[in-house]
């Protein structure tokens, strides 16, 4: 169970991320026809991300922060379709597991940041995209066909 003194804190971290990954989509996609415009699609990933970790304890109430990389294995669900013309969106949640377990500032080095957690920890990426899609449409023909 944790504790009453975890439940007051809260913390901010910048995470930048690069992934790649595999896309299923659910039904045939080619937004240049009308019939295949849009699909539900689930994807995995792997991914490398950069954060700040706590380095050391400076002073009573200032700590120092690092920088440092890690890997996480995101899922997640998301739509796509044809917005107009050569443009499409996407909208998309995943979940990232992490192999750090000090994206919350949490560690045992540092006593006031030890809140007593054992696992790693995980961060939710939500979004939406605008596609521009170029060249000319594809050379195979689908299921549509």
């Amino acid at each position: 169970m944790l504790s009453d003194k975890v439940m007051e804190e809260s913390f901010s971290n910048n995470i930048h991320e690069f992934a790649a990954g595999i896309e299923f989509n659910f039904y045939d996609y080619n937004i240049s026809d009308l019939r295949t415009s849009y699909t539900p699609y689930i994807f995995a990933q792997v991914a490398t991300f950069n954060y700040k970790s706590p380095a050391r304890l400076v002073s009573t109430n200032i700590i120092e922060l690092k920088n440092k990389f890690s890997y996480s294995a995101p899922v997640g669900i998301g739509i796509k379709g044809l917005l107009f013309n050569d443009l499409a969106i996407a909208f998309e949640i995943g979940a990232r597991f992490t192999f750090a377990d000090d994206l919350d500032y949490s560690t045992p080095d540092i006593s006031t940041l030890n809140f007593g957690g054992n696992g790693n920890d995980w961060y939710v990426f939500s979004g939406i995209s605008i596609v521009y899609t170029f060249g000319r449409p594809q050379c195979y023909n689908g299921l549509t066909e």
